[in-house]
């Protein structure tokens, strides 16, 4: 049996379920129009290190199901400055 073990790059923990570990990175578009991605740094990260940066994951890794993001839009945060100081 092989089994293989994956390690987070940001905190060095290590497991064997691929699903749990998400690989993050910036890139850079030379145009709009085309020319594609050039990626610049990629690193493996874990759940954990996921959820505590980003604050959420954009889908279940168990479920496939997308969710919602958490930050509030530039539209809920005026409404929430017109709730504020209308009451």
């Amino acid at each position: 049996m092989i089994v293989t073990t994956y390690t987070c790059d940001k905190c060095g923990h290590e497991q064997t379920d691929t699903n749990l570990m998400w690989e993050v990175g910036v890139g850079i578009r030379r145009s709009q129009k085309g020319g594609g991605d050039t990626p610049v740094a990629r690193e493996l990260w874990g759940q954990a290190c996921v959820v505590k940066v980003l604050g959420a994951l954009p889908h279940d890794p168990r479920t496939g199901e997308e969710r919602p993001d958490p930050r509030p839009t530039l539209d809920d945060m005026v409404r929430e400055i017109i709730r504020e100081e209308t009451n």
